[in-house]
């Protein structure tokens, strides 16, 4: 089963469409990230919302088992897990940042298919700090 990763132009069309799509709803710096891969065995994307600054890193995943699944190919589930991604931001964003994936890997029904997806909100900007200080580095006043 060959891997066929989402291209570059790809992942930045895509990314800019959400962007673009949702753009009322981040605020000043927050961009969408894009990627993953099909085959015929196996469908994954990411989706990252996130700022520059990482104080916001939000990956919701998705995968499809296609032997389990009565989807016709590997693009079009794709496309579905994509969809499914942008319906959730669009969700999450317009609800007050106040609805949430399951942590762990879990499934869900999704026009008329099941999908498996997880999403964990992360602040890598804090998590990097309490490294360094944990490590024993000062790092000034906050």
């Amino acid at each position: 089963m060959r891997r066929e990763e989402i291209t570059q132009a790809e992942a930045e069309e895509i990314a800019q469409l959400m962007q673009q799509r949702h753009q009322s709803y981040l605020n000043e710096g927050e961009y969408f990230e894009v990627s993953g891969y099909r085959s015929s065995g196996e469908v994954y994307t990411q989706v990252i919302l996130r700022n520059a600054e990482e104080s916001l890193y939000y990956p919701v995943e998705c995968q499809m088992d296609m032997l389990r699944s009565d989807i016709e190919g590997p693009l079009e589930a794709m496309y579905l897990l994509l969809d499914f991604q942008d319906y959730y931001f669009g969700r999450y964003l317009s609800e007050d940042r106040d609805v949430y994936l399951a942590i762990d890997w879990a499934e869900y029904q999704f026009e008329d298919h099941v999908i498996v997806a997880r999403g964990q909100i992360f602040n890598r900007k804090l998590e990097q700090m309490a490294d360094r200080l944990l490590a024993g580095e000062k790092l000034g006043e906050c």
